[in-house]
């Protein structure tokens, strides 16, 4: 989609809304369920998709991945999943119905391991 409104002749902004407005949305829908799941290759081939992303957008304009982000307002996808987790579980804690769901001793997870399940 993005090189073809490219060849039309879309400018960057454009493009990156359509980014923002069509292809982000897949990449993060319902990330605060699987996201904390990821291993680092599988985080590495979805943030491949964004990089790829903001070089169709910026051409040749683009320089590096961080120069590009902040050429087009972008975070990491890590960033994105990190964020979308933590507002998350403050909607959780913060909601008296739901507030039990979270476990104040839960192990933390970290995107570079892979997951492992609790030992008894």
């Amino acid at each position: 989609m993005l090189r073809r409104l490219k060849s039309l002749g879309v400018p960057a902004l454009k493009l990156a809304t359509t980014f923002k407005i069509f292809i982000l949305p897949k990449l993060t829908f319902a990330s605060p369920a699987w996201s904390p799941c990821l291993t680092t290759t599988q985080l590495g081939r979805l943030e491949r998709v964004q990089k790829r992303a903001v070089k169709i957008i910026l051409g040749t304009s683009y320089t590096t991945y961080d120069i590009a982000f902040a050429t087009l307002h972008l975070t990491t996808l890590a960033a994105q999943y990190t964020t979308s987790l933590e507002q998350f579980g403050l909607k959780l804690l913060n909601n008296s119905c739901h507030r039990d769901l979270l476990s104040l001793n839960a192990p933390h997870h970290h995107h570079n391991e892979p997951y492992a399940a609790p030992t008894s």
